[in-house]
C-alpha cells in the first residue's frame, strides 16, 4: 500500500457525508465573529475548509515545520482571515526538539517509535523549533483582553495533551 507524502492512508467511508456533517457542525458552532485556533494546522487544510464553511474572523495557524509552513504562508497570502504562526504549542515557552517525519503529517514533539510501516511516522529529521504556551500567544496576541475562542483544533500527533495543559492556569508548577 503506497502511502502520500502529504495525506496518511486515511480514506472515509463516505466522504461527502462525513464533509456534510462536519460542515453542520461547523455552522452550529462558528459565525463571522469567530476566533480559531488550529494547533498542528499542517499545509492549512482545516483551515481552508472551514472558510469553505463559514465566514470566519480569525484562524491562528500554528505550525513549526518549515516546509508545512510556508504552504501556510502562501494560504495567507491569499485569505487575510488566515493567521500563520511559526510554532510548536507546548508548555514550555522557548526552544524545543521537534521530530519531522517523511510525510510532515506525522511530525511531533514526540519522537516517532523506529521502525514504523508509514512514512507518515517514519523519522526523517531532529530540529529544533520554537514554542511557546497557548495562554501566553493568547495574552501576547488577541487584542481582546478576554477573547472568545470559539474552536481550538489540535491535531499535535500524541502531545494534544501539552496543548491542553498549555492553556491553564499555571500556578501549580
Amino acid at each position: 500500500m503506497s502511502h502520500s507524502k502529504y495525506r496518511p492512508d486515511i480514506e472515509l467511508i463516505d466522504s461527502e457525508a462525513a464533509q456534510r456533517i462536519f460542515a453542520e457542525d461547523m455552522r452550529r458552532v462558528l459565525c463571522s465573529k469567530s476566533v480559531i485556533l488550529d494547533v498542528g494546522a499542517n499545509r492549512g487544510q482545516f483551515a481552508a475548509k472551514l472558510l469553505e464553511i463559514e465566514n470566519i474572523s480569525k484562524i491562528y495557524c500554528f505550525e513549526p515545520v518549515p516546509d508545512a509552513f510556508s504552504y501556510l504562508e502562501s494560504l495567507a497570502s491569499n485569505d487575510s482571515r488566515i493567521l500563520p504562526v511559526q510554532v510548536a504549542i507546548s508548555t514550555k515557552t522557548g526552544k524545543i526538539p521537534y521530530f519531522v517525519t517523511k510525510s510532515d503529517v506525522g511530525s511531533s514533539m514526540l519522537r516517532p517509535i523506529s521502525g514504523q510501516p508509514s512514512e507518515w511516522l517514519t523519522l526523517q529529521e531532529e530540529i529544533i523549533v520554537d514554542a511557546i504556551r497557548l495562554d501566553e500567544f493568547i495574552q501576547g496576541n488577541i487584542e481582546d483582553p478576554f477573547p472568545t475562542i470559539d474552536l481550538l483544533k489540535s491535531d499535535a500527533q500524541g502531545a494534544d495533551k501539552l496543548v491542553l495543559e498549555s492553556a491553564g492556569y499555571r500556578d501549580w508548577e
